[in-house]
């Protein structure tokens, strides 16, 4: 489209009327380009976002909490990683000339963005003064326009189904975590520390991490791997061979060592890679093979056998499920 509006401009027998409706084409273009980038990115990232803890509350005039709320600044702190991950950014403007507007604006790097507004009066109660009550509409305002563009949810501290839901993570998926923690070489009680600080709840193992988080645990390692990909690496002068080093000092006629050709092994599998092929189970998923193993009775000679690997450690991971399943019925 652009290269058609340079040969217009070219042109001079192109007239201007010509030329407007041409950039405004463009424009919407554009514009309907960035929507739909936005519309995408939002899709995906709210699957990510977490349901936030409700430390807030409302008291009665007995000094009973009557209900509760996610405070504002759990919110931020919740959403603000995610929201960067994936482009995003989230501003109010304030507008107090007739009671409190208060417009939440999330844009998106696309150059897209999408807004919403609450009209709000001062909140009075208590004994806050003119400023306070100001400053608590707003906060109100901030968490309710963030939750209507974000669809964010929230639970209480002692919401006792939220706690005991199963919402751990299954096999697979902590397998494939260890694996990419181990590859990225991951500061482990860290990322445990950091999620925890996330999910308001103690993570001190893989897995343990909630199912809600899985992709947000996994997009973090692998921005860590792209990271370290585009860091430089240092150059390092070869190492002599052992036949280099044995020349020294040997004389310079005596007949070379011969040496047997060495074969390559076949097979080759290390902590969190596959091997050549792409065929071996990953160190991750071995893990639970031997924990599905030790808990089935079953010995790993069998399930070798069953399989006509000479190790376990040469189980195929194309075919995972049926070694899962296998290594499960004893």
């Amino acid at each position: 489209m652009m290269a058609v509006i340079s040969r217009a401009a070219a042109d001079p027998s192109v007239d201007i009327d010509k030329m407007e409706r041409l950039l405004s084409m463009q424009e919407r273009m554009v514009a309907r380009q960035a929507e739909s980038e936005f519309a995408a990115a939002l899709a995906i990232m709210q699957t990510e976002l977490p349901s936030v803890g409700e430390r807030g509350g409302i008291r009665d005039k007995s000094n009973r909490i009557q209900s509760t709320y996610a405070l504002w600044e759990d919110i931020n702190a919740a959403i603000k990683p995610v929201l960067s991950r994936h482009g995003f950014a989230l501003s109010f403007r304030i507008d107090c000339s007739n009671g409190i507007a208060v417009t939440g604006v999330l844009s998106h790097r696309c150059g897209h963005s999408e807004s919403t507004t609450i009209n709000l009066p001062s909140d009075t109660t208590g004994s806050k003064n003119a400023v306070q009550a100001v400053a608590s509409s707003v906060s109100y305002g901030k968490r309710y326009t963030a939750g209507a563009l974000l669809n964010i949810t929230s639970h209480g501290e002692d919401d006792d189904a939220f706690q005991a839901a199963p919402l751990e993570l299954n096999e697979v998926q902590v397998a494939a975590i260890t694996d990419l923690a181990t590859e990225v070489g991951a500061d482990l009680p860290n990322f445990l520390a950091y999620l925890a600080s996330v999910a308001k709840r103690r993570i001190s193992t893989i897995n343990e991490i909630p199912q809600v988080m899985y992709e947000e645990a996994k997009a973090l390692l692998e921005q860590k791997r792209r990271a370290s990909a585009l860091m430089p690496k240092a150059k390092t002068a070869p190492a002599a061979s052992e036949d280099e080093k044995s020349v020294e000092g040997k004389d310079p006629g005596a007949k070379p060592e011969e040496h047997a050709p060495v074969e390559a092994p076949k097979h080759t599998h290390t902590d969190g890679k596959t091997n050549v092929a792409g065929q071996c189970v990953t160190a991750g998923m071995l893990n639970v093979v031997r924990a599905k193993l030790n808990v089935s009775g079953k010995s790993e000679a069998d399930l070798i056998a069953q399989f006509g690997v000479d190790a376990l450690e040469k189980l195929p991971m194309a075919r995972i499920n049926d070694v899962l399943k296998a290594a499960s019925n004893g």
